[in-house]
This record gives structure tokens, sequence and C-alpha cells, in this order.
């Protein structure tokens, strides 16, 4: 099998200038929004949004203009929060890392978008403990969340991995 490999430009977008393309692909709980913006606030951007610049305009979408692919919780964060970042060369301001993803058209940018959100392998409860076992964090339950499984007491699960290590 040979996979053509594409390199996206990466450029600084403002959050504030991104337009939203999924409509109500993904809804955004208040649980999960609070998860997402404690990840943030720990971890830092270290995932680009992707972003698609349609070539020219056309059924409403404008031509060069940002619309998000994938990002769209991240900004509803952002938004919220009035979020500013810090860059690596102490600069602040509200321009986040985005890859630039080509698509020849509206269909295709929808397509690439569905690529980007389906989830492809599941998440097992065997893996899950196990990777837990390696990790010593106390907060993983307050910035996790996984659709395929069921767990109801995660910080639970952290504890009996960590005490598994000891």
């Amino acid at each position: 099998m040979i996979i053509p490999v594409f390199y996206p430009k990466i450029e600084l977008i403002s959050y504030r200038e991104w337009l939203p393309i999924q409509g109500d692909l993904k809804t955004l709980e208040e649980i999960d929004f609070d998860r997402l913006a404690e990840s943030l606030r720990t971890k830092g951007g270290f995932v680009p949004a992707f972003i698609w610049r349609p070539t020219s305009s056309g059924d409403g979408w404008l031509q060069g203009l940002p619309y998000i692919l994938d990002g769209h919780q991240r900004k509803a964060v952002f938004s919220a929060e009035s979020a500013t970042f810090r860059h690596e060369d102490g600069s602040t301001n509200d321009l986040y890392p985005c890859a630039v993803i080509e698509a020849a058209s509206l269909t295709d940018a929808k397509e690439r978008l569905l690529a980007i959100t389906s989830q492809y392998g599941a998440v097992t409860r065997h893996g899950l403990d196990e990777l837990l076992d390696r990790l010593e964090a106390d907060h993983i339950e307050a910035i996790t969340k996984f659709d395929s499984l069921e767990v109801p007491d995660l910080g639970a699960a952290i504890e009996k991995a960590t005490k598994k290590k000891k």
C-alpha cells in the first residue's frame, strides 16, 4: 500500500477568527468543558487546531477564511475563558498554532473532518489499567474522558494501579 503524505503548513491564527464547520456534529457538556479547560491549563496547548482555508468562495464559504476541522471544543473553551497564550518567546496573545489542511472543496473538507473525528480503535479496560500503571498523575480523572468505556471511578483505578507499582 502506498499512502500519500501531506505536510500541513503551520500558522498562528487568532482563535477569534476560527469559523465552525461541523454544525451539531458534537456537543460539549459542562463536565467535558471543565475537563478540557483543566487539561489546557495543566498540559498547555500542545496539539494544533486543524483549519481549512477554501481556495475559492461558494455555498456560504469565503475564500481564505479559517474554518475549523478540529478544534471546535477548544475554541469554545478559549472563547469562554478569554484565553491568551504564552509562546516560547515569552510573548502573549490570542494566536494559536493551526495546521492548515488542504481540501479541494467543501465536500473534501467535510470528509477530512469526519476522518479526523473518527475513532478507529477502542480503549479497553485492560489497556487503560496498563497505561495508568505507568502514570503518577492525580489529575487524570479531571482531564480525560473515554466514550468507549464506562469508568465509574477513574480515581480509584489510578489509585489501584499506583499501589500495584509499589
